[in-house]
């Protein structure tokens, strides 16, 4: 038998054009995958003055002490540097409750607005299906109708359509059409571009657009375009009924039965499946570690490009639609007292979310902030996460010194 024999080098150079050529197709360039993972590292070697992060984490113990929630996870990164790690207190206030940990998994409320939704937008508008100025009422004919025919896609991604801020769709109808047909009849609470008013019910209709767009639904574009190329495998929408034990609780709802647990706390994207444009993604802080030090990088990570470097700059950039507004696309910008305190840039980007969630990101100083807690429970009463949240962030970002 004649015995074939191949040369290793040639067979390496083929290898090598076939990543070159994989890797072009999909808009990297090789000077590209050389940009920064995120992995633990000093403070020192971060940046980072130490006394200010023992300060923010002096702060969060009295927030256990003050009940301003049972705990939380705080993650921050400066130079993809991961120097800051902190679970603290317990998933309930119960004495036999389980700790928190790095990989517990919080309902991330409205921040689902930035991470899921507008990063569904994000992607839509990077292939050319997303055309900012499309009338919302081009994708969904129902939509036109009391003064809304020619509301735009922008409009709801800066939060200036002029639809209200919130209503109990669940209480307008019984199944999730009926919700959507009721949402589609409202009038407008003003007239467009006048005001910038934040809407849930205008991410909401977001979410039905980007869903027409792609062709599927939202969880499933999500996943198939962000969170498993980021191997965010802790972050998704309706999670796992096997990880009950690993997800923090929210609040005690008596019309849902007791304790919200394992099912998206805000009662529309409940009632909608768990999956909507306002709310319904669960993940934990490591998770949107990666997803923010992918965005510092201009939408690139691990040598995959999510989005490209000027959808990213253009999406959280400050739209100044409406004056006073502090509305990127999607995402929001510092104010003089937003939660993201005093200090970060003004090209910082960040979101919140009514469960007790926040994250900041600060592109000047190559800074991530992620706070995550669940204030909510017992009940959404409990507001006093408010009174420093503000505080944590200026601490976080006084402790760049350089």
């Amino acid at each position: 038998m004649k015995i074939i024999r191949f040369s290793v080098k040639p067979l390496i150079f083929l290898l090598s054009l076939l990543v070159l050529f994989s890797t072009a197709a999909k808009g990297v360039s090789p000077s590209e995958t050389d940009k920064p993972t995120i992995h633990l590292g000093s403070m020192k070697s971060a940046g980072i003055d130490p006394e200010k992060i023992e300060q923010i984490q002096e702060m969060l113990s009295k927030g256990l002490t003050d009940s301003a929630y049972p705990g939380g996870v705080f993650i921050s990164v400066r130079n993809s540097i991961i120097f800051a790690k902190i679970p603290f207190g317990n998933l309930t206030y119960a004495k036999d409750a389980l700790p928190m940990t790095i990989e517990t998994i919080f309902d991330l409320a409205s921040m689902s607005k930035v991470i899921g939704t507008t990063c569904a937008a994000m992607l839509l508008y990077d292939d050319g299906l997303l055309k900012f100025d499309q009338k919302v009422s081009e994708l969904i004919p129902e939509f036109r109708q009391n003064g809304k025919e020619d509301i735009t896609i922008r409009q709801l991604l800066t939060h200036s359509s002029g639809l209200p801020a919130w209503e109990k769709l669940w209480k307008k109808g019984n199944t999730p059409k009926e919700m959507f047909d009721y949402l589609y009849t409202m009038p407008l609470s003003y007239r467009s571009d006048s005001l910038s008013v934040y809407s849930c019910l205008g991410f909401i209709t977001l979410g039905k657009v980007c869903e027409i767009l792609a062709g599927k639904p939202l969880d499933v574009f999500l996943s198939e375009w962000l969170f498993d190329p980021l191997n965010m495998n802790r972050t998704g929408y309706n999670p796992s009924k096997i990880l009950i034990d690993e997800i923090a609780p929210t609040e005690f709802d008596a019309e849902r039965g007791g304790v919200v647990h394992g099912k998206v706390h805000d009662e529309n994207a409940y009632w909608l499946g768990g999956v909507s444009g306002n709310a319904g993604l669960f993940s934990t802080a490591e998770d949107l570690a990666v997803f923010g030090q992918m965005m510092l990088n201009g939408g690139i990570y691990n040598g995959k490009r999510i989005f490209r470097e000027e959808t990213v700059r253009l999406f959280t950039s400050r739209q100044n639609i409406v004056d006073g507004s502090s509305r990127a696309l999607g995402w929001d910008t510092p104010t003089g007292h937003s939660s993201a305190g005093q200090y970060f840039s003004k090209k910082s980007f960040g979101h919140t979310g009514f469960t007790g969630t926040s994250i900041w990101i600060d592109p000047e100083k190559n800074l991530i902030g992620i706070l995550l807690t669940n204030r909510v429970h017992p009940t959404r009463n409990n507001e006093k996460l408010y009174d420093f949240r503000d505080k944590i962030y200026d601490l976080l970002r006084e402790s760049v010194i350089d």
